[in-house]
Formats: C-alpha cells, sequence, structure tokens
C-alpha cells in the first residue's frame, strides 16, 4: 500500500476544491498544496490523509482508475507508526512507536519516537479484511 506522500505525489496533477465551512464557498487546492484562502477570509487547512482522500475521490468522480494495492506492512499499514493503547492499574494511555518496515524507516518525523517492541505485536494488528480506514 502507498503512503500518503506517495498517493498525492502520484495524484499531484489533480486539482481538488476544499469547501468552507464558514460560508460555504469552495477554495482550489493545487498540486501538493495543503492551505487556501477562501473568498471570505477564511484559511483552510487540509491534513495530508484529507488531501489525499479529496483527490482519490476527485480522481474517481472524473473516470480514473486509481485503487489502492494492498499494505506493505501488517503492523502499520504502511503509516510508519503505531498507536497502542495499554492500561496501567486503572487507567488507559495511548502509546506511540516507530515502525521497523521501510515506511517506518523513511519518516524523518519519528526519529524520536520509540522503536514498537516485538513483544507487543507478535501478530499484526489487523486482519486483511478488516481495514481501519
Amino acid at each position: 500500500m502507498k503512503n500518503l506522500g506517495e498517493i498525492i505525489d502520484e495524484l499531484s496533477h489533480v486539482d481538488v476544491e476544499a469547501k468552507c465551512q464558514a460560508c460555504g464557498a469552495g477554495a482550489r487546492l493545487k498540486g501538493r498544496q495543503f492551505t487556501a484562502r477562501c473568498s471570505c477570509g477564511q484559511l483552510i487547512l487540509v491534513s495530508k490523509s484529507f488531501l489525499a482522500q479529496l483527490k482519490q475521490r476527485f480522481y474517481r468522480e472524473q473516470g480514473g482508475r486509481w485503487e489502492p494495492g494492498p499494505p506493505n506492512c501488517g503492523i502499520c499499514r504502511d503509516r510508519g507508526f503505531v498507536i497502542l493503547t495499554e492500561q496501567r492499574d486503572t487507567r488507559l494511555y495511548d502509546y506511540g512507536y516507530r515502525c521497523l518496515c521501510a515506511a517506518g524507516q523513511a519518516r524523518d518525523d519519528l526519529s524520536g519516537w520509540p522503536v514498537v517492541p516485538a513483544q507487543k505485536v507478535s501478530k499484526p494488528l489487523y486482519d486483511q479484511d478488516e481495514i481501519p480506514f
């Protein structure tokens, strides 16, 4: 499965429109652009995952065929990191770990994160049939 950066790069020729929640007008996002200013003055910021979803949806609506393949890593689903919830005494805590796969090694923003311990992920976190999108 491709990571978000690869999806955005592959569909960089597709311009999409993000809807302004303040006035309802649309603002055009071109290429790898993550921010746009609406005609009402509102600044619209989109995340990488939302931009990839917009580009994929618009590309499919225009008749293009683009389907992501299965992920290469069954632990992180090619995101490069894993968030695990653990219970300590009576409280739940979320811990973030960097995965050892190629996607985890390619992400420079996770360099300070600990590597996921093998005993915590002795099997893939998700079955092939259930995709947590």
